[in-house]
């Protein structure tokens, strides 16, 4: 991937993992969870997450664990990711579009 590049390749893998997290809006996804759910391997999956996420499609964080056992990287999609997956996978929009103020307030507003 080229720097300059603002999308990413559309390829297989990179829409089974967009699909994942557009199937399931608003959730984090874990790395194991998607090398479950999408049948990639490692070397494909973590990569492609780092390009999603430079990109600005993904965010993540650590989760928080007090149980024993390694902590786990949760994902996920972005509004970027979800306008521009959505556009990618030939899927609607599902994020809801900002709310004006009501009429009055709006004119208010504009003058």
């Amino acid at each position: 991937m080229s720097r300059g590049e603002k999308q990413p390749k559309a390829t297989r893998a990179t829409k089974k993992v967009l699909t994942a997290f557009m199937d399931r809006p608003g959730e984090e996804l874990h790395g194991f969870a998607l090398l479950s759910e999408t049948g990639l391997r490692s070397g494909t999956l973590y990569p492609l997450l780092i390009r999603l996420e430079n990109l600005g499609w993904l965010q993540s964080r650590w989760e928080e664990n007090d149980a024993p056992g390694p902590r786990r990287r949760l994902y996920r999609l972005t509004g970027m990711g979800e306008s521009s997956g959505a556009d990618m996978l030939g899927r609607p929009n599902l994020r809801k579009p900002e709310t004006l103020p009501p009429h009055s307030e709006l004119e208010t507003v504009l003058t």
